[in-house]
């Protein structure tokens, strides 16, 4: 994508971006109807249909080559071409149940590479945003990952539904006197290690629109992203670590301890 392509979809993310969260804060005490899908613990309500329908509509008639891929409503738009990923309220359980720590995530892929990402925390006001090539910000001030040491710092981690898989995690990372955060929203925790709040982020299952805009964003911040094979990729697909180069192939081996 040219630089003139990539700075239009910046200013439409960010713009979408503060809908979603004017949304999302407007309905916090009113979410509307709620109700599960693969699971009782996989929630979503009728802001997140809202929300992202508004988005799928903005995104097609400023970009209609465009692909859209979504958490609520799957593909649409052509086939081929840059692909949208929005997941409109990340972190539905905390959402739904009044617990103000959720995001709005949208990221935007070129042949399998991220190109744009934003997320909002519309909690605590915070726009967390990248463009490839273009560094990471937390509003208008960069940001950058935080290296050093794990011990006595965060590494953050959602549930894979593999119970075995973050009680081991929990107590390898006991070896290196780490803390673990299970916060309930991937893209925030993402948000927190290219911050320089966390040093680092395990994340042993996801989807493309969870990580697309927070993929971008810690690699903007300078992390080192691991997919769940060992190998580094720009927006892995089966497993996830992300953190500082110096730590974050030592908390791959943690988090993946059988190879991946």
């Amino acid at each position: 994508m040219t630089a003139a392509e990539l700075e239009a979809a910046v200013a439409e993310a960010l713009e979408i971006a503060r809908f979603a969260a004017a949304v999302m804060v407007q309905r916090a005490d009113d979410v509307g109807a709620r109700w599960t899908k693969a699971s009782p613990t996989d929630w979503a309500t009728d802001v997140d249909v809202a929300i992202e329908a508004e988005v799928r509509k903005r995104l097609a008639r400023r970009f209609p080559t465009h692909r859209c891929v979504g958490e609520e409503a799957g593909e649409s738009g052509p086939p081929d071409g840059p692909t949208w990923y929005v997941d409109p309220v990340d972190g539905t359980s905390n959402y739904a149940a009044h617990l103000p720590w959720s995001a709005f995530s949208l990221g935007l892929v070129a042949d399998g590479v991220p190109q744009v990402g934003v997320i909002v925390d519309p909690f605590r006001g915070e726009v967390f945003h990248a463009r490839l090539g273009g560094g990471a910000f937390l509003g208008d001030r960069p940001i950058r990952v935080k290296g050093g040491p794990m011990a006595g710092r965060l590494v953050m981690t959602e549930l894979s539904g593999r119970r075995r898989t973050t009680l081991a995690l929990a107590q390898n990372l006991g070896s290196e006197q780490a803390i673990l955060r299970i916060m309930g929203s991937a893209a925030l925790s993402l948000c927190q290690v290219a911050a320089g709040r966390a040093a680092g982020v395990v994340l042993h299952r996801s989807h493309p629109w969870d990580v697309a805009a927070g993929a971008l964003l810690v690699t903007e911040a300078g992390a080192q992203l691991i997919d769940g094979s060992g190998q580094l990729s720009p927006l892995p697909a089966s497993g996830l670590v992300a953190a500082a180069p110096d730590v974050a192939r030592r908390l791959w081996e943690l988090a993946f301890p059988a190879g991946g």
